[in-house]
């Protein structure tokens, strides 16, 4: 796994509940290990992973899944939906084909905290998309929740205090992702 931290050594793809109790692992065993299981469409390597630990989360439970952007992409999504699994997870922008949030190079001029949602359809499965404005521009995708009303949380910044935005996606985002 070239972009990770440490590339070599044994790596594990494990689904755990928001408390970190481990539900079920698999070993990276190498590129050629693409699990694809049958009448599942390949998504995608890393997305596979996903569909292939979430196999024992019983379908249309109201179960939601949180992952960070090596996994996120829209087909993983609007399949989880489809079995009636709720997600969210950080996105890489060029991950998002056609959205209409404004460019990182538009977003640098506007304050910490600054947000823009953008909500679309595909396949059926309506999907928000939100941009926050934190250091740096984070993008967040889910099937179930958006930015709602946003609140706002003193945070220590230096000496002083300053007001920051606090999405109700990245929360939920921040509290369950281990």
């Amino acid at each position: 796994m070239p972009n990770k931290p440490h590339k070599w050594g044994i790596k594990l793809f494990v689904l755990c509940d928001s408390n970190g109790f481990a539900y079920r692992f698999e070993i990276y065993n190498g590129a050629g290990d693409n699990i694809i299981l049958p009448g599942i469409p390949d998504i995608g390597a890393t997305s596979n992973v996903i569909i292939c630990l979430s196999q024992i989360i019983p379908n249309f439970m109201h179960h939601i899944l949180y992952f960070d952007n090596f996994y996120t992409s829209l087909p993983l999504l609007v399949d989880l939906r489809a079995r009636g699994i709720y997600s969210l997870g950080t996105v890489r922008a060029k991950r998002i084909p056609g959205c209409k949030l404004p460019t990182d190079d538009e977003i640098d001029k506007e304050e910490r905290g600054f947000c823009v949602e953008y909500v679309t359809s595909t396949h059926g499965v309506d999907v928000h998309i939100v941009l926050w404005k934190d250091n740096k521009c984070v993008y967040l995708v889910s099937t179930y929740v958006g930015t709602e009303e946003v609140e706002f949380a003193a945070v220590a910044a230096t000496e002083t205090l300053a007001d920051q935005a606090v999405l109700s996606s990245s929360g939920n985002y921040n509290s369950n992702c281990l």
